[in-house]
């Protein structure tokens, strides 16, 4: 939270910038509901923090039968900002 710009730490709502912990405790829950919420094939769009993205990829698809497909760039930074998933599998 420290290294976050003041013009984002101070105008976002706190739940929407940290889990009180390591960050990437959300993307496991998104990864856990995955199957019960996506239909065969199904996609999930993921936003992630500057630096993240490996850490966020490596919890989504642990939780889940998930399969990393891409990554949007920051056009600024050229980081990975948005990561898909595919649900693999029929239910």
């Amino acid at each position: 939270m420290d290294k976050l710009l003041p013009n984002v730490r101070e105008f976002e709502p706190r739940t929407a910038l940290t889990d009180e912990g390591d960050g990437l405790a959300l993307y496991g829950a998104i990864g856990a509901e995955a199957d019960r919420l996506l239909a065969p094939e199904g996609r999930v769009f993921v936003e992630v923090a500057d630096g993240r993205a490996a850490d966020a990829r490596q919890a989504v698809t642990t939780a889940a039968e998930l399969e990393f497909t891409n990554a949007r760039k920051d056009r600024v930074t050229n980081k990975e900002r948005v990561l898909c998933f595919r649900l693999l599998g029929m239910r």
